[in-house]
């Protein structure tokens, strides 16, 4: 089973699915080899935010900044776009990192969590999550199996 994904994070996937079509019609539109392989990258990026990689968010994260910070450099105006742009998918992904990176433990590591919806299970003895009630398995209590 999957984890839910947190409402807010729709708002960045949706954005930068919205830009990766954008993207798409202006690389067809005026023949751009960067522009097509730019909308590769981001519908890959797109797949693994979807999927809660983190591998994904630090990505989309560096990608994001450093496209704000390289537009801001060349042209103010275009760089105010790309704050706003980038701004629609990484505060969003910002304020859904726990979907990421999971609840840890006072000693740094991570506890144990439920597949179906990302609550932490650190502290439950019962056999199902509290908050959605699916049966817990062996393995998202930390058991091994």
């Amino acid at each position: 089973m999957r984890r839910v994904i947190p409402s807010v994070l729709w708002v960045s996937l949706i954005a930068l699915g919205l830009f990766s079509f954008l993207q798409l019609l202006i690389g067809i539109i005026q023949p751009n080899v960067a522009m097509l392989i730019s909308v590769v990258l981001n519908l890959v990026i797109l797949w693994g935010l979807y999927h809660g990689h983190r591998w994904a968010f630090v990505v989309a994260l560096v990608l994001g900044l450093l496209g704000i910070v390289v537009m801001l450099a060349r042209n103010p105006a275009l760089g105010l776009g790309a704050l706003i742009g980038n701004g629609l998918v990484l505060v969003p992904m910002l304020l859904a990192k726990d979907y990421f990176w999971g609840a840890h433990r006072a000693t740094g590591r991570f506890a144990p969590y439920c597949h179906h919806c990302g609550c932490s299970l650190a502290d439950v003895v019962g056999v199902s999550c509290p908050r959605c009630g699916v049966e817990i398995r062996r393995a998202d209590r930390g058991e091994t199996v």
